[in-house]
């Protein structure tokens, strides 16, 4: 398991990184982007939805460095049983929090529709809880895990002005973890936008 340590410097890591993007931004080197889709975990997990964002920086021609967030919601659950006389209630709910960052490079000569290949890494952050109540008592339970994950992928930023466009994306990812891990498809669109092309 990754230590409270180790997601506080992720963190401060990101808002270093997010700082810095703003540096860049007059020169037409930023990029943000807000995407939505689908990841299919295995494991027995299943197919959930997926939300994020992400903001990168063009190094040099072709070759941006991201930070992204993603949040996939696993299960919300709510429950109410009165077949023993006794009412119990119990609502459940395992969010997955991704921190992490990449490199992605563009090729082709176009300047409307650039494919792209990317690599990422990052961090996995579980949280599930569940309450139960029953006859006036209520109990909560609250577990929490983390894993790295590593990442390959591609995608195609389909321009659709000088500054903004949409980007379909195909990746595979990797979480492991001290009690094993698991893979998982994920598939996004987004919107994004470069500030000062």
């Amino acid at each position: 398991m990754i230590s409270h340590k180790t997601t506080r410097v992720s963190w401060l890591l990101a808002g270093a990184f997010l700082f810095s993007t703003l540096a860049f931004a007059d020169d037409g080197k930023v990029e943000v982007a807000g995407f939505g889709g689908g990841t299919t975990i295995a494991g027995g997990v299943g197919t959930h939805a997926v939300v994020g964002g992400s903001a990168s920086i063009r190094v040099i021609e072709h070759l941006h460095i991201f930070g992204e967030f993603s949040l996939v919601p696993l299960a919300s659950t709510s429950l109410s049983d009165s077949s023993t006389g006794v009412t119990v209630n119990a609502h459940g709910t395992d969010r997955l929090y991704n921190f992490g960052g990449g490199v992605d490079y563009g090729f082709g000569s176009s300047k409307r529709v650039v494919p792209y290949v990317l690599v990422a890494a990052g961090v996995g952050h579980e949280s599930a809880s569940a309450t139960a109540t029953a006859s006036g008592y209520s109990a909560t339970v609250n577990m929490t895990s983390n894993s790295v994950y590593l990442g390959v992928g591609g995608g195609v930023r389909l321009y659709a002005g000088d500054h903004w466009g949409v980007k379909p994306e195909f990746r595979f990812q990797r979480y492991t973890a001290s009690s094993g891990g698991s893979n998982s498809a994920v598939f996004t669109v987004g919107l994004f936008y470069q500030f000062g092309k």
